[in-house]
């Protein structure tokens, strides 16, 4: 009879092991399969950009969306197409709604004094000069960013020399299509990236809303992935 519980419970606790490791397995990342590979590398053959867009917003915070594969997809867009990415994958985060309040409300901020400026986005990498990602950012109380968009964030960033001619600065994300889809964002509705400088200074700061970090995975996403280039 002895023999028998134990056998039970030897049972029941093997039964639990496997459950436990089944859950396991389905709660961690898994791989990509050889089918999900082959469709980012058709990406870019796609005769249509509609399908490219799917197919890019379909590995959106998955391990390829920063793959060769789709980085090279992401290159064939131009840049109303790209923004789309950005529009979309906010939309699957349930955040549609607070990007296009967002919108709205910039139609109707005041023109920002001449000590600020816009960091436009270059659809092409720039080859020279000085290039650089954030070393630190904090929430806006109001005294750089804009009070009418929501919750703003500054982003730092430091060059060698002093910032004398900010409107020659550009922007992309060289490796991270959401971050840089977010910049297109900012350009097409906002002129670009609201910055703060002092051209004594070699230090200028970027304001990002918190709608859009959300959308391309948080502010440290932003920090190590946007990009900064001065000439």
């Amino acid at each position: 009879m002895n023999h028998q519980k134990l056998f039970t419970a030897l049972g029941l606790g093997l039964l639990l092991l496997i459950a436990s490791v089944s859950q396991t397995l389905a709660d961690s990342p898994q791989p990509q399969t050889d089918q999900s590979l082959q469709s980012a590398r058709s990406c870019a053959t796609f005769a249509s950009a509609e399908q490219k867009i799917d197919t890019i917003v379909q590995f959106a915070h998955t391990p390829l969306q920063d793959s060769k594969e789709i980085r090279t997809c992401y290159d064939t867009l131009s840049a109303d197409q790209k923004v789309q990415i950005f529009y979309r994958v906010a939309e699957k985060r349930g955040l549609g709604a607070k990007i296009a309040e967002e919108i709205n409300k910039a139609k109707s901020l005041q023109i920002l004094p001449l000590a600020y400026g816009t960091v436009l986005t270059p659809w092409t990498a720039i080859g020279t000069g000085q290039w650089r990602t954030a070393y630190t950012y904090w929430i806006d109380n109001g005294s750089r960013c804009p009070t009418g968009r929501g919750t703003e964030y500054n982003f730092a960033y430091s060059f060698s020399t002093n910032v004398t001619n900010p409107s020659a600065l550009r922007a992309n994300s060289p490796w991270n299509i959401l971050v840089d889809s977010a910049i297109i964002y900012y350009t097409i509705n906002f002129g670009g990236l609201l910055t703060w400088y002092d051209t004594n200074s070699t230090v200028i700061t970027t304001c990002v809303g918190d709608t859009a970090l959300s959308t391309v995975g948080g502010p440290n996403v932003w920090r190590s992935s946007a990009v900064i280039y001065k000439p």
